[in-house]
């Protein structure tokens, strides 16, 4: 009765999580300027850009009928699931002198009758005056950009998914981008053609466990992986986390990492020559299995600090399905009626191993000055590797969003947005001439810098100066205002709020005057572009009045963020895995050099393969990262089961002997585990996505330094003291 309540548990649990997963709702549209941290409002960071050439659809900004015709499309992008608002050159606003009045107008009529081939003309030759209008249209007027904001809560497959399909039905031709459409574009050719070599990686797996010559052993292998995957997602559904591209490299990470329990443990339970009949498996594996479980959570659950809109679906995913497949493990597959074969497994492996490592061992330093040179390459190369939060580069010339990120630096003032925040440290604080002078010092100093566009208070100010008086500069070089500038600003807002938008005016200054922003645009090449502009940013700060501060928002501050995110991913996964091995070592064995050496195969596999990363010339960005949370796992799983063997060893004869004995106890298993997983992974070197073929990459290059450095080091270091110790003690 015991083997079914592991079954019987898995069935209920998955159908709780599937008969109570939440609905996941559209999200409120009202979003668009909700974004807390901030004393404004803050325009919405999750913003696609669609570029309109009207050149190729043979259209003219001047000719009306064409203009009028545009609405279809704005209304279009309105009505996409998700859509806060569209910005565009038909709905943005300008300040005009009309007669004697100062007035907030749309610059093209809300009416079409009165969007007339005049009208246009008019607007087209005086478009320069009105520096608002930039972002919309190109210079050179034959190109408009559409700004489309979403609510927070869609995904980005959602959002790329609503704009390739009104891309594939709308008679006109536009391209688009975005932080979210990049995000997902790159998951779906991450994931495109893995799918395909599913039944090619299913098969090779199955030819690996029907190496233990058990049907048993296989039906319950395969049984417990489909539990474990099956279960897992359904959890995160329950979670109401939704589904994303990467959802595809489920069954290959899970081939790749799930296997390796129970190839450990029906090796042991079916061949192991050192597991006699009265010595508890359970007891024998657990802290090797557990140690290694508990490392893969620490890898994959740290995938969550990452913004990509699948990593966190694939880190709790994995993360739940390794820690099924070890209860199985121990509470299912350990109750099962599987006989201890007589014949042992991969007998010529052992000893031609046990040969090898004989020979290694006579060249030992050899080895070991090989591995210093390697150590030093990979710390040299290490600060030459570039992180890369925005992964454009990974798509193809050919793909609608790079055709639109290509036209927006190209016409236009780049495709990352910012928005500075501005805090004077008091009430009417930005009512002085002070004030609007070190406003425009931020200004030139951002222009100078090629930032692309700025706009904020300053701007509307400076236009409104000019209806009034017909002189911009006066504004601030003279001093004929001095006396009264508080009001003469308080004045000009008080204009323009009156006819702008309210959440227009509150996302540029706060009712108290302490507080104004500073929006716009930059070109993204890649983080270097971003670096520079942050830095730029910080050293104005460094000089601005007392009790002045700053904050940055919009996409800028979350692309630095997710920088950042990177690089803590990396750190935490890879110290985190190390320290749990160290501590459990420690605890465990009760031998601080045993502890130490543990660290020794996971920390040469890491340095050395940042060699090879700058060797290939891979960032590390939202999908290479992925690599590390399961080599922590692997390299930590070897070394482990190294140990654990080496542990076993009775009295040392020879080191060809002793070498057989650890490949006979844990090296067989990591063999065929180290096998399994190099196959799963292999699949993505065939995907045509560049991206994929990077992780494919990463993780052949990692995997075969931690099969050989925890399997091979680990002893050569050992078992040559013990063999001499042996030796000098008769």
């Amino acid at each position: 009765m015991k083997k079914f309540i592991f079954p019987l548990a898995a069935a209920v649990m998955m159908a709780v999580f599937y008969l109570w997963s939440p609905f996941n709702a559209a999200g409120d549209k009202n979003e668009a300027l909700m974004e807390s941290g901030g004393k404004l409002l803050i325009p919405q960071r999750n913003v696609a850009i669609a570029a309109v050439s009207l050149k190729d659809a043979n259209l003219e900004f001047t000719r009306a009928r064409d203009i009028v015709g545009l609405r279809a499309l704005q209304e279009a992008f309105i009505a996409l699931p998700g859509v806060s608002k569209v910005e565009s050159i038909l709905s943005v606003s300008r300040v005009i002198l009309e007669g004697d009045d100062i007035i907030i107008s749309r610059a093209i009529p809300p009416e079409d009758e009165d969007v007339t081939d005049e009208y246009l003309a008019e607007l087209s030759g005086e478009m320069a005056s009105f520096p608002e209008l930039a972002p919309y249209i190109s210079a050179e007027q034959d190109t408009l950009l559409f700004y489309v904001y979403y609510a927070n809560s869609i995904s980005p497959l959602e959002i790329y998914r609503g704009l390739k399909a009104l891309q594939a039905e709308w008679p006109l031709p536009f391209d688009f981008t975005g932080r979210a459409p990049i995000i997902a574009a790159a998951e779906s050719l991450l994931t495109k053609d893995v799918s395909l070599f599913f039944p090619i990686l299913g098969i090779m797996v199955i030819v690996i466990l029907s190496l233990f010559r058990s049907l048993m052993a296989v039906f319950m292998s395969l049984g417990l992986m489909s539990i474990a995957m099956a279960a897992s997602w359904l959890f995160v559904g329950f979670l109401g986390i939704a589904n994303s591209p990467l959802l595809l490299l489920i069954p290959v990470f899970s081939l790749g990492l799930l296997s390796d329990y129970l190839i450990h443990y029906f090796y042991h339970r079916l061949y192991s020559p050192l597991t006699a009949p009265e010595v508890s498996l359970k007891k024998l594996l657990m802290f090797p299995l557990s140690l290694t479980a508990l490392s893969t959570l620490i890898g994959f659950l740290s995938l969550s600090l990452i913004n990509g809109s699948g990593h966190l679906q694939l880190g709790i995913l994995t993360a739940f399905s390794v820690a099924l497949t070890w209860l199985g493990v121990f509470y299912w597959c350990d109750l099962a009626p599987c006989r201890k074969s007589a014949k042992p497994l991969m007998v010529h492996f052992q000893r031609f191993q046990g040969r090898l490592f004989a020979r290694i061992t006579k060249y030992r330093y050899l080895y070991f000055a090989a591995i210093a040179a390697a150590l030093v390459w990979g710390i040299l190369s290490l600060s030459k590797i570039t992180i890369e939060p925005y992964p454009i580069g990974q798509l193809p010339p050919a793909t609608t969003i790079k055709k639109a990120d290509a036209i927006i630096n190209d016409k236009f003032f780049g495709s990352v947005p910012f928005f500075i925040e501005i805090d004077t440290g008091e009430a009417n604080g930005m009512l002085k001439k002070s004030a609007m002078l070190e406003l425009d010092r931020i200004h030139r100093a951002v222009d100078k810098a090629e930032t692309g566009f700025s706009y904020s208070v300053l701007t509307v100010l400076k236009q409104m100066h000019y209806y009034f008086t017909e002189e911009r500069d006066t504004f601030l070089s003279t001093a004929q205002y001095d006396d009264f500038y508080d009001a003469l600003i308080e004045q000009y807002l008080l204009y323009f709020s009156s006819g702008v938008e309210p959440a227009e005016y509150e996302s540029m200054a706060d009712s108290s005057y302490r507080v104004f922003s500073i929006k716009g645009l930059i070109y993204y090449r890649d983080y270097n572009d971003l670096d520079s502009f942050i830095g730029l940013l910080h050293s104005l700060e460094a000089e601005f009045p007392e009790n002045w501060s700053m904050e940055i928002h919009g996409m800028a501050r979350q692309l630095e963020t997710e920088h950042n995110n990177l690089r803590g991913n990396w750190i935490l996964s890879f110290t985190g895995g190390s320290l749990l091995i160290f501590i459990m070592v420690l605890i465990f064995y009760r031998s601080l050099s045993l502890a130490a050496l543990s660290l020794i195969p996971g920390f040469v596999s890491m340095i050395i393969s940042f060699g090879f990363i700058h060797l290939a010339g891979i960032s590390i960005d939202v999908f290479s990262i992925i690599f590390v949370s399961i080599i922590t796992g692997l390299v930590i799983d070897y070394s482990i089961h190294t140990l654990a063997a080496l542990n076993h060893l009775g009295d040392i004869q020879s080191l060809e002997g002793a070498f057989s004995e650890i490949i006979g106890f844990s090296g067989i298993p990591i063999f065929l585990s180290f096998l399994t997983s190099l196959l799963s992974f292999s699949v993505l070197f065939l995907s045509s996505f560049r991206g994929a073929r990077s992780l494919g990459f990463l993780l052949f290059v990692s995997l075969v330094l931690s099969f050989f450095f925890s399997l091979y080091l680990i002893p050569l270091i050992i078992l040559p003291i013990k063999l001499n110790r042996r030796k000098t003690n008769g």
